[in-house]
């Protein structure tokens, strides 16, 4: 342990981002900044069962752990938190959002007392133009307005639970006690207190479905514990369901009703990635595909999400898609007060690139890709799902300005209709044309004596490869002497003409006869001009050959080079 003293607010909030949990034993405590800073910055906090003040914020096992005031029962906490990293960020992810709606920001305290807003600090700016504002509504209409019409929608009349707690209660989601014959453990009560985060955005998400024939379904990125499985099963009795996720295994599990009051179900969950691996799932197969908190994730290609969703839907079937609304009223405010307007902006270095959100999205983003996929939009809304909080001055500058705030919502729900085929990527969303950019490279044959290497060149993209012209299709060559170093790159275009999908190509290079000794080698990518190497992209494999660097010469300086390379 290092002692730092007083430290500045930079140092202060370093530390608390980079804690497993921030640990808080006062006794008899009045109120405690410390563990609100702590719920802030979304870590548990550990304390003690006299701390006073902490225990009005804090529930054992939800938003952190609660212990006897002693050294013993203080250190098994430190073990139980450093030991379990996903239990810890449950714990502090439950915290934050209960921070959140407690609405104990200092904006809300000094409107509350002094009954006027902070006003965002904007840079000294003389505009250009007198310009006479429109009179702004009265903040407290404003805010009524605005929070009734990003209201989240209510809960099915006839669905048989009325929280999360009631659905963890109702259903065995873990099988392994019931396999070792051993009486359930007690609900995890930060599990519960995580998964009620999400509790209004299920039921949202189920009313978009009501009305809908669905016998169907596949949940994209799903993981356990099952619970908007359950919900459906209720929903809609006899449903077949499926999943995809990114495993490393498939998982299966058949989930049982503890009572027998509600109904079972059995699942699936297929492993690719899904905006990359063609989905796992035969052409017409659902009524329904969901995509829920998923779209952020994605680091690649949102568009062969859509498509791969459309191909696996039968005729006339929907998708339904729940991401975060940059542009909400949260997400303005925080860029008119110099903050990032993401919802979730934070790095999870344990989740890979997955594990954050690589980029939120706009509603009508959403409706644009799906046109595009072939999508006709049922509903397109955004509701405030998690924290019905609104600064008053943000809903009279919307409302002063005439948007349409049923766009302002922290949560987009988007539910269209599978009505056609792909038209294409939609313009401005992509550097270069992602659907071209699968292929295949194969070695097919060597002449020992000589050097001349066959290779197949295959298209396996649903489009033409072009050779001239932007996007075309070429290759970038790459020689790399012994020591693993790369010196020398080069663009070149091998193939004579345009390729078909499913198409291949034969071209014929001169590398090191066998008699020669191969100091070095040769890597092979396919390339998109102007734009980069598909192996950026995920679907196809560079391909890597034994070659001198004389040979490597004078292959490249025998080759055409693609038209408008440098």
């Amino acid at each position: 342990m290092t002692w730092l003293g007083a430290v500045d607010d930079a140092t202060l909030i370093r530390h608390y981002a980079e804690a497993r949990g921030v640990v808080f034993v006062p006794s008899d405590e009045d109120y405690g900044y410390i563990t609100l800073e702590a719920m802030l910055s979304a870590r548990p906090v550990i304390t003690v069962s006299d701390a006073g003040g902490p225990l009005e914020f804090i529930t054992d096992g939800a938003e952190g752990l609660i212990t006897a005031p002693d050294a013993q029962a203080l250190g098994a906490a430190f073990e139980r938190l450093s030991g379990d990293v996903d239990a810890a960020e449950r714990m502090g992810q439950a915290g934050q959002a209960r921070y959140n709606a407690q609405n104990i920001s200092w904006d809300h305290v000094v409107e509350t007392l002094s009954g006027q807003t902070h006003a965002p600090v904007l840079p000294d700016a003389a505009p250009p133009q007198a310009v006479e504002p429109a009179p702004a509504p009265a903040a407290e209409t404003a805010l009524g307005i605005l929070r009734d019409t990003i209201a989240p929608l209510e809960a099915l009349a006839d669905l048989p639970f009325a929280n999360i707690e009631e659905v963890l209660e109702a259903y065995a989601f873990d099988e392994l006690p019931a396999a070792l014959g051993r009486p359930e453990p007690p609900i995890d009560a930060g599990l519960a207190g995580y998964l009620g985060t999400h509790w209004t955005r299920f039921m949202s998400t189920l009313r978009q479905l009501e009305g809908l024939e669905i016998t169907s379904a596949l949940d994209v990125g799903v993981f356990p514990p099952l619970v908007f499985q359950a919900l459906l099963a209720n929903q809609f009795k006899g449903i077949e369901m499926h999943g995809l996720w990114e495993g490393p295994d498939p998982y299966r599990q058949s989930v049982k009703s503890r009572s027998g009051k509600h109904p079972g179900f059995d699942i699936t969950l297929k492993v690719a990635n899904g905006e990359r691996d063609p989905w796992p799932y035969p052409d017409n197969s659902f009524d329904l595909v969901t995509g829920m908190e998923i779209l952020e994730h994605l680091a690649l290609d949102p568009y062969f999400f859509y498509t791969e969703a459309a191909r696996v839907l039968k005729p006339g079937g929907h998708i339904l898609i729940t991401t975060p609304n940059v542009v909400s009223h949260r997400g303005v405010w925080k860029s008119l007060n110099a903050v990032a307007p993401y919802s979730f902006g934070i790095f999870v270095p344990s989740g890979g690139v997955y594990g954050r959100h690589n980029r939120e999205y706009a509603p009508q983003e959403l409706a644009t890709i799906g046109t595009a996929a072939g999508f006709e939009t049922v509903r397109l809304q955004t509701l405030d799902v998690y924290d019905r909080h609104i600064e008053p001055e943000m809903a009279q500058i919307l409302l002063a300005r005439g948007d349409d705030l049923t766009m302002r919502g922290e949560n987009i729900q988007y539910l269209a209709r599978k009505a056609g085929a792909p038209k294409g990527v939609p313009e401005n969303l992509y550097h270069g044309d992602p659907t071209r950019m699968h292929g295949n490279l194969s070695v097919t044959g060597r002449e020992e004596a000589t050097g001349l290497t066959r290779l197949s060149v295959t298209n396996t993209s649903p489009s033409y490869w072009p050779t001239a012209g932007e996007c075309a299709t070429c290759m970038l060559t790459e020689w790399i002497n012994e020591a693993g170093e790369l010196r020398h790159q080069h663009l070149m275009q091998p193939l004579n003409g345009p390729l078909a999908p499913s198409e291949s190509s034969q071209i014929t290079l001169r590398l090191d006869p066998a008699s020669e000794t191969a100091a070095g080698s040769l890597r092979l990518h396919l390339y998109q001009s102007g734009v980069g190497v598909f192996s950026g992209r995920g679907r196809a494999a560079p391909l890597t050959l034994p070659c001198s660097e004389a040979a490597f010469l004078r292959m490249v300086d025998t080759t055409p080079l693609p038209q408008g390379a440098p």
